[in-house]
């Protein structure tokens, strides 16, 4: 049923755009990110950095001529470091989120921390691949999935495939979860209390049983699956980087999300981006169209992910980067009344 609203959502977004006319011409074509499944492919998004104030690591979308993705080593996902690599490393052999994801069947009559067979573990996931059941894993390490020989079901002598997904994962949230994964802000405090960096949160995370707080932030993250941590970052980190975009020039959402940045002389995506991380927990005005978009009584965080889920298929569709600002206001007005108030520009 969810995954029905939201195609019916997309489909009226498509129908407010035709009603005020064709805007595909209109979007930018100078970004480079594509956004593409997972976002394990994201070459735009950089560190989402929220406690990043000094704007050198902005957003796809940036106009200013900064980081747009053309000729920086630092744009794709960076690898963790030798000591994060083993930390996360030490999840593949015990009972716990991730490897609850993967291999469930594997994990019967264990209790959670406890030790696991980690190859049958592994020829599980092989399974669940060569089988076509690979929706889950696909989310977590889609590249690591698409490079993996589905005939070594049985075979396996290596961990090599749990090893590559879960760090694969690992350094995507690293990177896109940044300044939301740690005990320095409001969700990292709730979820991760005892963590002082992202891979110390995921880990924490992971490890820990869903009690009523870790349910209470997942869920206000919108995740459908809070029993799948990690899953749930992932799709977090997804429809952030799919959000990202949106918020890039000054425009309906940006002007709700991040007045005191869209106000400023010369407006700075990043800017922008680290205002809406640090207001969580403030509520917006929903009106203009934003009702409709957001969740009820949403904070800037809350809404932006809800735009990223909703509204990125329609970025994709217009070429993806950077959104030209009339659309948006077009569509939004279009959600909040019937018509097309405001001509594209």
């Amino acid at each position: 049923m969810l995954h029905l609203t939201r195609l019916l959502l997309l489909f009226t977004f498509m129908a407010v755009l035709t009603a005020c006319g064709d805007g595909g011409g209109s979007s930018s074509s100078g970004s480079t990110s594509t956004n593409q499944e997972t976002g394990n492919t994201d070459t735009g998004s950089g560190d989402t950095g929220g406690g990043d104030t000094d704007g050198s690591d902005t957003d796809s979308g940036d106009t200013d001529g900064g980081d747009t993705g053309g000729g920086d080593e630092d744009d794709t996902v960076p690898p963790v470091t030798e000591e994060e690599e083993a930390q996360l490393l030490t999840l593949i052999d015990t009972n716990n989120h991730f490897t609850v994801s993967v291999c469930p069947q594997a994990l019967l009559g264990t209790q959670l921390g406890g030790a696991i067979d980690v190859l049958t573990c592994e020829n599980e996931a092989l399974e669940n691949i060569s089988l076509g059941n690979d929706n889950l894993l696909g989310l977590l390490c889609a590249d690591t999935v698409a490079a993996t020989e589905s005939n070594l079901l049985s075979s396996a002598t290596n961990p090599d495939f749990l090893q590559n997904c879960l760090l694969e994962s690992g350094a995507y949230l690293k990177d896109t979860l940044t300044g939301l994964l740690d005990n320095s802000g409001p969700i990292g405090q709730q979820l991760c209390p005892s963590s002082t960096n992202p891979i110390e949160c995921i880990i924490e995370t992971v490890n820990t049983v869903p009690d009523s707080t870790l349910i209470g932030v997942l869920g206000y993250l919108g995740c459908e699956d809070s029993l799948n941590p990690q899953v749930c970052l992932s799709q977090v980190a997804e429809n952030l980087s799919k959000g990202e975009p949106l918020i890039s020039t000054v425009n309906s959402l940006s002007t709700a999300l991040c007045p005191i940045s869209t106000r400023a002389d010369n407006f700075q995506p990043q800017a922008c981006l680290t205002e809406v991380l640090g207001g969580v927990g403030s509520i917006l005005n929903l009106s203009g169209g934003l009702g409709e978009l957001c969740p009820e009584d949403a904070d800037p965080l809350t809404c932006l992910l809800a735009a990223g889920e909703k509204l990125g298929p329609v970025g994709d569709l217009l070429g993806g980067g950077t959104i030209n600002p009339g659309i948006l206001t077009d569509l939004l007005a279009g959600l909040a009344e019937p018509g097309c108030p405001h001509p594209l520009n």
